[in-house]
C-alpha cells in the first residue's frame, strides 16, 4: 500500500516539476519584456545625480549632506 502511494506521488511531481519550471520561464519572460534596456542608463544616472540634487551642491559634501538630513533612501 505504501508503495503505491508513493508511485502515484512520484507520477504527480514527474508532471509537477515540468509545468512549474515552464511557469517560471514564462514569468521571466514577461518580466525581462518589462524592462527597457535604452531607459536603464537615465535610471541609473537620474539615481546617482539624486543625492546631489537634493543637498542642493554637488562633489561628496553635497551626497553626505543628502545622506545625513534627507530623506531615507538607498544610496547611503
Amino acid at each position: 500500500m505504501e508503495w503505491e502511494k508513493a508511485q502515484r506521488h512520484l507520477a504527480v511531481l514527474q508532471w509537477a516539476v515540468p509545468a512549474l519550471t515552464a511557469g517560471v520561464l514564462v514569468l521571466n519572460a514577461l518580466h525581462g519584456e518589462q524592462q527597457r534596456p535604452e531607459q536603464q542608463g537615465q535610471g541609473m544616472l537620474r539615481r546617482a545625480v539624486s543625492p546631489l540634487a537634493m543637498a542642493g551642491g554637488n562633489g561628496l559634501a553635497a551626497v553626505r549632506r543628502a545622506c545625513h538630513h534627507g530623506p531615507m533612501t538607498s544610496h547611503c
